[in-house]
């Protein structure tokens, strides 16, 4: 990583992250200018072509996110959802996600299996504040650079519980050792978010995800007190849309030049790959070893 999140937090203006996949699509949030990864796992979910419910355990997860984290040199956000379990296991992520480069992690306080915040008409269940607030602990303990950080997810808006009990919940966290405050909301504008932000104030840095509110800018929540911005699934959505233009020309014309307007060139394939390099390492080592 060429920075930390707390570098990214002590720097002015909002850091802004972008949701990604895998390899390839942690190196694009990187090209883009993005200032850190956020490992969805929305769009890991969606990628392996399973609902955002809690289907993918850490075993799935851990390699996808070591090849995110080998891919790009900005710092990577994991969403952990629920941390897989109770603190026990937040203990055991938090030590594997540490060893394949990782950042930091965010976890939800939505019960086990977790349910995308996203879907409606679903009844919604949260954790105890207790159980999170020791999942919150048991990470910060079970870290070993300071500059991993730990950024607890409330859900209370997204469950209608209110305004009062989100800074309840956040009070509590906060105590816990949590670093990061985020607040979710899926109204269609920031007004809810916006007055969490002012009751919270400048208790600690404050995350937030605009996927529904979509016309506000990244400055204007950093205005409103939010540090960190993330633009959460709009690359795998990218990406749908770009397969399914793609494929469709294809079927419909039945040659490989139909789907030119909707794909990249081969040679930005390579560049993305580091076909240069890797061209470059097999010339000098070709042939070492063997006689002449």
């Amino acid at each position: 990583m060429t920075q930390s999140f707390r570098e990214l937090m002590a720097r002015e203006g909002p850091a802004i992250l972008a949701g990604a996949h895998n390899g390839l699509s942690a190196r694009l949030v990187e090209d883009a200018g993005f200032d850190a990864v956020w490992a969805s796992s929305f769009e890991i979910s969606a990628a392996n072509a399973v609902p955002d419910a809690g289907i993918l355990g850490m075993g799935e997860c851990l390699p996808i996110v070591a090849n995110i984290c080998d891919s790009a040199a900005i710092p990577t956000l994991v969403d952990v959802d629920t941390g897989y379990g109770n603190a026990m296991n937040v203990v055991r992520l938090v030590k594997a996600y540490e060893r394949v480069g990782v950042g930091g992690i965010c976890i939800e306080d939505n019960l086990y299996p977790k349910r995308c915040s996203l879907w409606e008409g679903m009844e919604r269940t949260l954790e105890t504040t207790d159980e999170m607030a020791a999942k919150l602990r048991a990470a910060k303990d079970a870290r070993l650079s300071p500059d991993f950080i730990v950024v607890a997810r409330i859900e209370a808006l997204i469950a209608g519980l209110g305004q009062d009990e989100a800074i309840r919940r956040a009070v509590a966290y906060d105590d816990a050792g949590a670093d990061v405050i985020m607040i979710h909301s899926t109204r269609s504008t920031p007004d809810e978010v916006f007055e969490f932000a002012r009751r919270w104030g400048e208790k600690s840095p404050m995350l937030v995800v605009p996927t529904k509110f979509k016309e506000v800018t990244a400055d204007a929540l950093y205005d409103a007190g939010f540090k960190f911005v993330v633009f959460a699934n709009h690359g795998l959505r990218g990406a749908i849309k770009g397969m399914q233009d793609a494929f469709a020309a294809l079927a419909r014309e039945r040659k490989t030049a139909a789907a030119d307007p909707h794909i990249v060139s081969l040679d930005e394939v390579y560049r993305l790959e580091g076909v240069d390099t890797f061209q470059a390492e097999e010339k000098k080592y070709a042939g070492e070893g063997e006689e002449d």
